[in-house]
Formats: C-alpha cells, sequence, structure tokens
C-alpha cells in the first residue's frame, strides 16, 4: 500500500547498525524521499549513532546471546512491519533470512546479497553459500552485487537484479605522484593486510630517497591486528605506516586528500574471486590509482591507466608498487574518475535501486 502521503514505505533490514554499513547507508541518502518514504532496521550496537535526515531508524539491542537476540530481532520486525505496512521489506541478506522470511509471508520482500560466505573451510563455506541459496527461493524478489556472483549461487535468472557497488564522487585536487602516500581502508579480517606491510619494506630498501607513507584504516580480531602491528614492527616502518583503527563514512575525507594510491588487497581464493570491492570505486572517484590483487571482479575494473594488479603475495605487491612509480605519469585523476562516473553511487540509486523499487508491487 502507499501511504497517504503517496510515497512508497520501504524499510532496509539489515543487522549492520546505521551509518556503518557503506551500500545501505548510500540507498538511504540517496532514495528520492519526494517519492520514498524510508526506515532502516538494524541492531544497536553500541557504536556512536549516526543521523540522516528523513530516515527512521529502528533500533534492536545487541543481546549478548546470539539465539535471543535474533529471536528479539525477529518479534519487533515482525510488530513493526504490522504497526507501519510497508510496501517493500528490502533485506540484506542476515543469519535466519528464511526464517525472517516465514514469520514475514504477508509482505513484500527482496533479498539483496552483498556477499558470498568467505569462510577458509570448504565444506562451511559451501553449505552457507547453499543457505544462502535457497533462503533466495522464498523471497520474490533478489538483488545482487555482481552477476558472477549471482551465477555462483544460482541465483534464478528471472528473479534476479544487479545493484553494483560504488563510490562517492570526491571534489578533492587531482593526484600527483611525485611521492607514495598509500591508503587502505577496510576490514582488516582474513585480508593478510601484513603482507602489503612486507612488500612495502621491500620497496621502501630499493627507493629510500622516495617520500612514502601508509595509511591503514579498519577493524579486526586480535590475531589479525596482532600480525599488522607486528609487519609493522619487524619491518621498521612505524615512521611510514600508520594504523588508525575503525573511521566512520564521515571522517574518511582527510585521507582521501592525503593519499594518493588505493590499495585493493583481497586474498586469491574462488570465494574471493567473484566478490567486488567496495572500496575500489572510492579510489577511483578520488582520483587515484589503485593497486589490486589478481580476481575476477578486479580484473574488471582495473585497466592500465586506472591501476596494477597483482599477486596476493609481499613480493608481487612490491613490484606492483614499483610499476605505480615508474609509470606514474600515466594516471591522470580526471581520466580515473571519467571511468567510473557511472559507478558513483547517486547515479547507481537513481539508475538502478530507485527504478528497481519503484516497479515492484
Amino acid at each position: 500500500m502507499i501511504s497517504v502521503s503517496g510515497k512508497k514505505k520501504v524499510l532496509i533490514l539489515i543487522t549492520s547498525q546505521f551509518g556503518y554499513h557503506t551500500d545501505t547507508y548510500m540507498y538511504c541518502k540517496y532514495l528520492d524521499k519526494r517519492k520514498f518514504d524510508v526506515s532502516y532496521f538494524c541492531f544497536d550496537m553500541c557504536l556512536p549513532r549516526i543521523e540522516m535526515n528523513d530516515v527512521t531508524v529502528h533500533y534492536v539491542p545487541s543481546l549478548a546471546n546470539r539465539v535471543l537476540r535474533y529471536v528479539v530481532f525477529i518479534k519487533t520486525l515482525c510488530r513493526i512491519a504490522k504497526e507501519q505496512r510497508f510496501d517493500i521489506i528490502f533485506h540484506v541478506y542476515t543469519l535466519f533470512a528464511l526464517i525472517i522470511r516465514l514469520f514475514t509471508l504477508g509482505h513484500f520482500m527482496v533479498l539483496d546479497i552483498r556477499t558470498g560466505n568467505v569462510s577458509s573451510n570448504k565444506l562451511k563455506r559451501r553449505w552457507k553459500n547453499f543457505q544462502i541459496t535457497y533462503s533466495s527461493w522464498v523471497y520474490p524478489r533478489i538483488s545482487v552485487i555482481s552477476e558472477s556472483l549471482a551465477d555462483k549461487l544460482s541465483i534464478s535468472h528471472h528473479k534476479r537484479h544487479i545493484i553494483p557497488l560504488g563510490g562517492e564522487w570526491q571534489q578533492i585536487p587531482d593526484k600527483k605522484i611525485d611521492a607514495i602516500n598509500l591508503l587502505y581502508i577496510g576490514t582488516l579480517d582474513k585480508r593478510n593486510i601484513h603482507e602489503t606491510v612486507y612488500g612495502l619494506s621491500m620497496f621502501v630498501k630499493q627507493h629510500k630517497d622516495l617520500n612514502i607513507s601508509y595509511d591503514i584504516i579498519g577493524s579486526g580480531n586480535g590475531p589479525t591486528l596482532n600480525l599488522l602491528l607486528k609487519s609493522i614492527t619487524e619491518t621498521g616502518l612505524s615512521h611510514v605506516v600508520t594504523f588508525h583503527g575503525r573511521k566512520t563514512l564521515e571522517e574518511l575525507l582527510p585521507y582521501y586528500e592525503k593519499c594518493n594510491v588505493g590499495v585493493v588487497y583481497i586474498p586469491q581464493t574462488d570465494f574471493y574471486d567473484t566478490q567486488p570491492a567496495t572500496k575500489l570505486y572510492e579510489c577511483f572517484l578520488a582520483g587515484m590509482p589503485v593497486i589490486a590483487t589478481n580476481t575476477y571482479e578486479n580484473r574488471i575494473a582495473i585497466k592500465e591507466d586506472t591501476g596494477v594488479i597483482c599477486e596476493d603475495n609481499p613480493e608481487s605487491f612490491s613490484s606492483a608498487l614499483v610499476n605505480i612509480y615508474k609509470n606514474k605519469n600515466v594516471y591522470q585523476s580526471q581520466e580515473i574518475k571519467k571511468e567510473v562516473q557511472d559507478h558513483t553511487w547517486e547515479n547507481i540509486v537513481k539508475d538502478k535501486l530507485s527504478p528497481y523499487l519503484d516497479h515492484l508491487t
């Protein structure tokens, strides 16, 4: 049902706290509020709350007991969905997606798949991916981050709709690579970012007179952080490499202004091969070339004048740095931005998400 205001009522359903999941934050930011009445349903992860005009956020406490946490989550969802009578519930895949659907059969729902399972355990990964696939059977529509992931998960062609990754257009000065100022933003878990530090160490030894910095932004578990901090200590690069921890989306602009080479370091495994990298387009739209590992989705995105592909080991990362510096005059910020102008979040929401939601139900 369309609300009395004439707007279509959309609920974005996800476990991530509002403002800490890039894709859904951008959906909320750029959906036309003259056409859509947007709400957001999530766990309260006790992170600083981010607000956005014309978006109603419903928080559910993240209880310590995992099962009870989801029981409360689903019960609260059912109550709010009944009260608000949303036209569309846009469900970004969560644990218990099948159960959530069974409890909300009276509501039109889209299942949005942003990632496949990335467990290093092959059997677990196959089982979790199958869970995503069979959950998709009970949702009337499915949106997916890429065709390659949709194919891998055997998502029905007549149900699927691709909503790709994007980035924000950064109004910052054009980049010059007189120095190397690297930037990595993202999760540290299962990314082996410590390998890039060892690779950088090899490069530094060959270019002792070059001004170099490396800003690493993100969070990870204890063992992952220990590996990263150990690599910085062992290489003696504490004056070059700075680990900043977690930053909000609003806090990232100074790093995009400072840095001139992005790092998209994803392990070369079959489960990451079809997974586009969130920060790839952010770096491109900041006008900076990127060093990206040799995955299927990275190979599609990277061209000779936008960056360098490397293997997932320190030696290859070091060689990629050599190539970036050797070809520094090839990379032109305005040209890099033009290559991916269709991948701004504003354009993705306008061209891919908004028409899709507009024609559903």
